[in-house]
Parts: C-alpha cells; sequence; structure tokens
C-alpha cells in the first residue's frame, strides 16, 4: 500500500470512529512533533490536519487492583481441605472497597 492509500483508509477509520462516538484527536500536519488535541467538532481538513482515534485513559491503580482482586475471586476456587483462600480474598476486597466482589 502507498502511504496516500494508508492516509484515506486511516481517515475512514478515524471518521467511523468519530460516528460511534469515540473521541477524536487532532494536530497540525505542518507541525507534526506538535502534541495532540482534543477535538469534539473536527473539520477534517486532512491537509493541514491529522486525526486519530483518542487513546484509552490508563486505569487507575484502583480499577487495576479492584478488576485483579475480582479475577482471583472468580477464577480461584476454595481451599480444597480449609477453603479459606476465597473468602480471604473475597474478605480484603470489601476493606478495600466496601462492596461486594
Amino acid at each position: 500500500m502507498d502511504d496516500r492509500y494508508k492516509r484515506i483508509v486511516n481517515g475512514i477509520e478515524v471518521m467511523q470512529a468519530f460516528l460511534h462516538g469515540s473521541k477524536i484527536q487532532f494536530r497540525s500536519c505542518l507541525c507534526p512533533g506538535s502534541g495532540w488535541d482534543d477535538t469534539e467538532h473536527p473539520t477534517w481538513n486532512w491537509d493541514s490536519f491529522d486525526y486519530r482515534v483518542a487513546p484509552l485513559p490508563a486505569p487507575t491503580f484502583e480499577e487495576s487492583v479492584r478488576a485483579h482482586l475480582k479475577d482471583k475471586i472468580k477464577d480461584q476456587g476454595p481451599c480444597r481441605t480449609c477453603g479459606r483462600s476465597r473468602r480471604i480474598l473475597t474478605e480484603l476486597y470489601r476493606k478495600l472497597f466496601n462492596e461486594e466482589p
């Protein structure tokens, strides 16, 4: 694929993502080293600007711990002899987040 074709395909993908509710960012083509800025109303001026779908924010530490613990509680059955491992994780989750997993 040549660069022009790649640019067209990328443009179509970005515009379709916008139609489906994704956030869009833009930057000047004249200064590609500049940072990306959010826009709610893209002008689709492809000669002057590059556009992309805004990257999703990284999960917070709390979100990561919450997801990890929930997965462990679901996937890890109780100990075959004492049944404690799941209960300990459940209690830890309750203490950290004041809710049921």
